[in-house]
């Protein structure tokens, strides 16, 4: 029993990571962030769906924030990508230096 338990303490933790690693370096930095920062309410609503747990307002305040700002920073980098792309075709050099 004691090292079944062992055995899921290291998998545990082990596993998720090793995909999480998997993906990005499959996906662009951009979409694996905005991924990770709504981690948190992927696993409020399925605390809420599989095992019943209730959030209290705060909490759900919370979630919402984090979730927010991972999309808003992929937001506010694909602007500044494509601003930068856009001085590219306006001047050249820019790209040169």
């Amino acid at each position: 029993m004691l090292l079944a338990a062992l055995g899921l303490a290291l998998l545990l933790p082990v596993f998720p990571f090793a995909l999480e690693m998997l993906a990005l370096r499959r996906m662009s930095h951009t979409a694996f962030g905005t991924f990770m920062a709504l981690e948190p309410a992927i696993g409020a609503v399925l605390g809420f769906l599989v095992l019943g747990q209730r959030m209290a307002p705060i909490q759900l305040l919370g979630v919402a924030l984090v979730a927010f700002a991972g999309g808003g920073r992929a937001a506010w980098w694909r602007s500044c990508a494509d601003q930068q792309a856009d001085a590219v075709v306006a001047d050249p050099t820019v790209a040169t230096g």
